[in-house]
């Protein structure tokens, strides 16, 4: 079975990363990109090939079918995203962060268990050996 994926938004440094990957996927169809500057749209031709692109998100939601997104806008649009992506019911992977505060986090939580949205939020920085160190004098 291939899952419909749209990703929302190039600004993020990892979307490129997130568009390379997909595009090897043969199990994924990337079937949108969803970015409302055009500059950064035309910026990744080659790897946009055959995939169809939307200005904003609202748009994609009207007129095409997806599983899920993979959210990498600004994060000054991330609410407005990821609630419009959950009320419509399409699973999320979020680059974080998720919000601007924790009132913001909470509700966009709350959102996505009242719409049974699953919502994942990416972190790689945990990864990097500040952080581990970190949780190694915590723990």
């Amino acid at each position: 079975m291939t899952t419909r994926l749209a990703l929302i938004g190039l600004a993020a440094p990892q979307a490129v990363v997130y568009l390379r990957c997909l595009r090897k996927m043969p199990e994924v169809r990337l079937s949108i990109v969803v970015e409302g500057q055009v500059s950064l749209l035309q910026s990744q031709d080659e790897l946009l090939s055959g995939v169809k692109t939307f200005l904003h998100f609202r748009n994609m939601l009207e007129e095409v079918s997806v599983d899920g997104v993979i959210i990498c806008d600004a994060s000054s649009r991330r609410w407005e995203t990821i609630v419009g992506c959950a009320r419509a019911g399409k699973s999320i992977l979020c680059e974080n962060p998720i919000s601007r505060d924790s009132v913001e986090a909470h509700q966009i939580l709350a959102i996505c268990q009242a719409h049974d949205v699953l919502l994942g939020v990416c972190c790689p920085v945990r990864w990097s050996t500040f952080h581990k160190d970190l949780r190694q004098s915590i723990c």
